[in-house]
């Protein structure tokens, strides 16, 4: 029965973690500029998109862009602003609150 339950839980981590490359193909290898495009690559514009607020760490809107890339056929994110919103709500008397990270980024294609 342990043994079960273990090898359960490895083909569902396996499987959870294969589905973000088998929907977003590639994500993995977008880069992430946050200084600009480098002037030594010739790239084209794709998008404008800004990171949904509720992700609450940058790192989640960095995955989040590059996933999104993808859908654009863009390989390289730039990170034209950054900021971080504090929020808070009150539920049955308790407080709940924190930071969440927002971003904009253009994305380009770049050779």
């Amino acid at each position: 029965m342990k043994l079960q339950t273990i090898l359960i839980t490895i083909i569902a981590s396996v499987t959870l973690s294969g589905c973000a490359s088998l929907k977003y193909p590639g994500w993995e290898m977008v880069r992430i500029e946050e200084n600009g495009i480098p002037s030594t690559k010739k790239c084209t514009y794709k998008a404008q998109i800004s990171c949904p607020q509720g992700l609450f760490v940058a790192n989640d809107c960095y995955d989040w862009h590059k996933k999104t890339a993808t859908k654009y056929d863009a390989n390289t994110v730039v990170i034209t602003s950054s900021r971080k919103v504090s929020t808070l709500s009150i539920a049955n008397n308790v407080a709940f609150g924190g930071e969440q990270t927002t971003s904009l980024a253009d994305y380009y294609d770049c050779k």
